[in-house]
Parts: C-alpha cells; sequence; structure tokens
C-alpha cells in the first residue's frame, strides 16, 4: 500500500472525537445521510463456560441478555458518558478542539469528585471578564456560521455495540447524541424503547413479558430490527439527530439478524468503562486546558491567567507563567490575536478566593499589567536613543520616532506604569 493510501486509511479508521482509548473502532452516530445499525445486546456474565483444555471457566463470549429484564430494567446494551464537546477555540475539524469526558462519568452513583472542567465553567460564566468563553461565537449573525462556545455546556451521550449495516464485517462503539440518545431510550422524549404495546393482553405478557414493549427486544441477534439514526427537521439547521426502526418498500420493520453469530464476541464490556474510554487525571485534564486556552481575550488578557485563577492554588505548577499583556505596545487588536512570546511574564499573587478552596485569584492588576506598577521609567532609557552615532549611521536617530508611540525596549529595560483605560481606547480604535 502506497503512503497516500495508508494516509487516506488511517484518517478514516476509527473514531475522531478523540475520546475512546487507541484500538477501539468506534462510530460517531452523525453525519449528513443515515446510518442503518444494529445495537448489540449485553453480556450475561452468568452464561458461563470452561476451556476444555485448560479448564478455566468465563463469561461466555457469545451469552447475551435481553434489552429488559421481567422487572421492566434495561440491561447494560448501553451506557452513559458525559462529554464536553468541542472544547477550546477555532474549527473541530483541524484538531484545535477536542471532546473531554468529565470525571464523574467514572464515579459511582453516591461518589463525589472534583470536576475540573465544571469549575472552569462556573468561575468563567461568573466572570465578565471571562463569560465570552461560555458564549457561542456567531459573528456573522448566521446560524450556519454560528461556532460552539469554548466552554459549552457537558451534555449525556450514550455508547453502545452496533453493527453497521453498510458495513457488517466488525463490531464498532457507536457514540449517539444527547438527541439521539432521546428518541431511542428517554420516556420524556417518547423513546423508542419505552414505548409500549397497546394491543398486548395480560396473559400474552404473563407468557412472555418481552410483548408488553411494542419494539420487542431490539437488541436480539437474531430477531432484532435495524434502526436509523438521522438528522431531524424540526428545528432545521439546528435539528438534532433521531433513532428510529428502518422500514422496508411495503413499511414493514426490517430485521436483521447478526451473521456470523462470532461477532457477538467481538462486543465490550460497556460495564467497564475505563476499558473503552480515556479516563484522565485531574492533572492531565489540566493540561488540556493549557494546550486549548492559550490564546488572548477580547480585553487581551491572556487565557492562562484564567486557569491560574481557577487552578493555581492547588496546580499552579502545571499552568506555564503567563504572558505579558499587550498593554503599550498597542500591536494587537481588541480579539484573539498572536500568542504572545513567552518570555514575557505578568507578576501573579496566587490567593484562595472566598466560599471555593479549589480556586486560586490574581489580582486585576497582575492580569493587566505585565510589569510592576513602581518600576518608573529610569532616565538613561529616554537618552539611549540621543548617543553620539557613528558617523556612517547617520539614520540611527530617526529609529524612536518611528515607533511613534514608545522606543525600541530591551530585555531589562524599565517599563512604566500601564494606563487601563488608555490602552481600551486604543484597541477600540
Amino acid at each position: 500500500m502506497g503512503f497516500n493510501n495508508q494516509v487516506k486509511q488511517t484518517n478514516t479508521e476509527g473514531n475522531t472525537s478523540g475520546i475512546f482509548k487507541p484500538g477501539i473502532i468506534s462510530k460517531t452516530m452523525a453525519g449528513k445521510g443515515a446510518i442503518s445499525f444494529r445495537i448489540l445486546p449485553a453480556y450475561n456474565k452468568e452464561d458461563i463456560v470452561e476451556d476444555p483444555v485448560t479448564k478455566e471457566q468465563f463469561a461466555n463470549p457469545l451469552g447475551w441478555l435481553p434489552f429488559r429484564l421481567e422487572d421492566g430494567s434495561l440491561t447494560d446494551w448501553g451506557q452513559l458518558v458525559i462529554i464536553a464537546r468541542f472544547v477550546g477555540h477555532g474549527s473541530y475539524k483541524t484538531g484545535t478542539r477536542k471532546d473531554l469526558v468529565l470525571l464523574r462519568t467514572f464515579a459511582d452513583d453516591d461518589e463525589k469528585v472534583y470536576e475540573p472542567y465544571t469549575e472552569l465553567q462556573r468561575y468563567a460564566a461568573g466572570d465578565k471578564d471571562w463569560r465570552y468563553l461560555v458564549t457561542a461565537d456567531n459573528k456573522s449573525g448566521d446560524d450556519k456560521q454560528k461556532e460552539s462556545a469554548a466552554i459549552g455546556r457537558p451534555s449525556n451521550c450514550m455508547i453502545a455495540n452496533i453493527i453497521d449495516i453498510d458495513d457488517p464485517t466488525k463490531t464498532q462503539i457507536g457514540l449517539f447524541t444527547t438527541s439521539a440518545y432521546n428518541s431511542l431510550c428517554s420516556t420524556a422524549y417518547g423513546g423508542l424503547v419505552s414505548r409500549r404495546a397497546g394491543n398486548v393482553t395480560d396473559e400474552q405478557i404473563q407468557a412472555n413479558y418481552l410483548m408488553e414493549w411494542a419494539v420487542g427486544d431490539i437488541t436480539d441477534p437474531n430477531t432484532g430490527p435495524v434502526l436509523t439514526c438521522v438528522k431531524g427537521t424540526d428545528k432545521g439547521d439546528l435539528s438534532g439527530y433521531r433513532v428510529d426502526l428502518a422500514t422496508d418498500i411495503t413499511s414493514r420493520v426490517r430485521r436483521w439478524a447478526v451473521n456470523p453469530p462470532d461477532l457477538l464476541g467481538c462486543r465490550h464490556d460497556l460495564t467497564n468503562l475505563p476499558e473503552i474510554v480515556k479516563q484522565l487525571t485531574v492533572e492531565e485534564i489540566i493540561q488540556q486546558f493549557v494546550e486549548l486556552f492559550n490564546l488572548r481575550s477580547p480585553t487581551g488578557v491572556h487565557e492562562h491567567a484564567l486557569l491560574k485563577e481557577v487552578f493555581g492554588s492547588l496546580y499552579g505548577n502545571l499552568i506555564p507563567a503567563i504572558p505579558a499583556a499587550p498593554a503599550a505596545s498597542g500591536t494587537i487588536p481588541s480579539g484573539f490575536g498572536q500568542n504572545p512570546a513567552s518570555h514575557q511574564v505578568a507578576a501573579v499573587k496566587p490567593s484562595v478566593k472566598a466560599g471555593n478552596t479549589m480556586t486560586a485569584a490574581i489580582t486585576r492588576t497582575a492580569r493587566i499589567a505585565p510589569a510592576a506598577p513602581e518600576a518608573p521609567a529610569a532616565p538613561e532609557a529616554p537618552a539611549a536613543p540621543e548617543a553620539p552615532a557613528a558617523p556612517e549611521a547617520p539614520a540611527a536617530p530617526a529609529a524612536p520616532e518611528a515607533t511613534a508611540s514608545i522606543p525600541d525596549m530591551t530585555p531589562g529595560t524599565p517599563i512604566g506604569q500601564f494606563d487601563r483605560s488608555a490602552f481600551f481606547k486604543r484597541i477600540k480604535k
């Protein structure tokens, strides 16, 4: 295989969301066209088989459970994953945004965990200087051009073992959006698996409890129905995805048996999420934030200052020194400018905000001013351009006039007190 084909293959294999561990074959249930698929059943961990040679006992890889038990509870053919989608700036397709799985996804029901993403979101939403990060950007006023907020609300997505009918040779992990999950499971939204049969007698249900449900067992590997996932039309371009029954030309529900049955053995155990989904530590998540939030706010403050405010008291060593604001140079306009030079550092004063021991504060002066306030201009600094020049360089004295607002500076040159109001007037011109 030539390099060009190799690149094409690696770009199309697996899933692009970035939440799955290496080696997991997955498919995001979204796109322009409809996706026809089968959902595979949950493992039956009580179906034990024995290796005839080693005598080792293990769960039958082909064993399975119906989609519901007799008490009406769903079996583990699906699992919810709490995802913060499209985190960061720019275009998601170019890799400048990422999906992050929240830590409470992996926690027990009654377990409390420290959630860095939630801490960052709450702080940004409550501070006018950082609120732009939680607001969708719609520069053109057209919904089609509306860009997701850099720090959006986490959503409940669902994963399940599936077989794509158009590619039935392998088992994949399907990643369903919140709207697709609701249309499949939510009682409030009339979810497919919650629909009850209306013309079934109590005697029939007693003989087979699955008769109570209108669509039967959607996970049965032999008789289960084919499902479709397609973008809705109720809200135009903002419509969510929906899962429904696939029908043939006679409007009958399509059914598709898993063949070969060995494909059941390729399922993943959804009750063991860390084997499927990346489970980052708090430190790893904050390091992701350092990469994703490396621009300037509309007021010229570098976003690492926000990270210092929220996480500095406990994880300040993971966050680089805050680059200096553009301040007196006036060369970086309002909004997202170029990434700053790394050698300029603002003064940071870590402290703990009242009511939140997991955050730290940076003084407003330190967030804006790139230098200590008591550093006045040294008398020798302005005299430097007037130093006698060699005869062969007559143009040297004209250099300070070209900068107009400030003379050229070299490392060690003192910088005066930052004038915040004057800076805002310059960047709003």
